[in-house]
């Protein structure tokens, strides 16, 4: 809220307090009269700081994304779990709400993830892998850590307030082995790379034999989701060795899964 003093700032539906002919709102969290500079300029800052954070850039005056995530303050985040966790949930669910598709979904949250773990201490740190592999699993599956069969079993994601739920990313854009025309392929894919990161690749990819090749197993199985979970199991690996950075994740999800 930008002015809690104001009562007219506590109906966040009201644009500039109710005075349109007297105020404008040029980024959506201030008032600002037309001859008000110091106002205007502050708010242009703050929107170009919202593109940073969210990987454009400004070129000729035009917002292009580049993929380039800018986060301030991202070494404090690092110590709040629940708001950095809050933040890439919400830029995924923007990223769902706007249709976007499974792949580029996939690109984006791993790589907005990443940005939190840009510094020199963050790079070092033995914690970062982890703590960056249950950011994504937080908001793509609604299960992270050790216990994540336990979690699945359990369906521990119907009470995960990161979790973005199955289905919304559609699967156009990844290659032709990935694609089953559904659109939770961001949940099956990271499922994957969370079981084998935490519990090993042999019960990542015993899992993902059951779920789509066992004929005695219930449910719909296919080759696509196979392929595509062996996909999640040698990322997990990866990950968990350390021959992938986490700021690699993103441009292997690109190579690797997109056509």
């Amino acid at each position: 809220m930008p002015n809690p003093g104001d009562s007219q700032a506590l109906n966040r539906y009201m644009y500039v307090l109710g005075n349109p002919l007297k105020y404008s709102d040029p980024s959506g969290h201030a008032a600002c009269a037309a001859d008000d500079r110091a106002c205007w300029e502050n708010e242009w800052t703050w929107k170009d700081r919202w593109y940073k954070e969210h990987g454009y850039e400004n070129i000729d005056g035009r917002y292009i994304y580049s993929g380039n995530f800018v986060i301030e303050n991202a070494d404090a985040l690092l110590r709040d779990d629940h708001v950095r966790r809050t933040k890439i949930s919400n830029f995924a669910r923007d990223l769902k709400d706007n249709g976007t598709t499974a792949g580029e979904a996939l690109a984006r949250v791993t790589a907005y993830a990443a940005a939190f773990y840009k510094s020199f201490g963050a790079a070092i740190n033995p914690f970062s892998m982890p703590q960056f592999v249950d950011d994504v699993s937080h908001v793509f599956t609604g299960m992270a850590g050790f216990d994540v069969l336990k979690d699945f079993a359990t369906k521990a994601e119907d009470s995960n307030p990161y979790f973005v739920k199955q289905g919304g990313f559609p699967d156009t854009d990844l290659r032709r082995i990935f694609r089953d025309g559904s659109t939770n392929q961001p949940y099956h894919f990271w499922f994957y790379v969370t079981v084998s990161f935490w519990n090993g690749s042999a019960a990542a990819q015993a899992g993902n034999i059951f779920h789509e090749i066992d004929p005695t197993r219930p449910g719909g199985r296919s080759i696509q989701d196979f392929a595509l979970g062996a996909m999640g199991v040698d990322l997990g690996q990866q990950l968990r060795s350390g021959s992938l950075s986490i700021n690699g994740v993103s441009g292997w999800i690109r190579e690797h899964l997109m056509r």
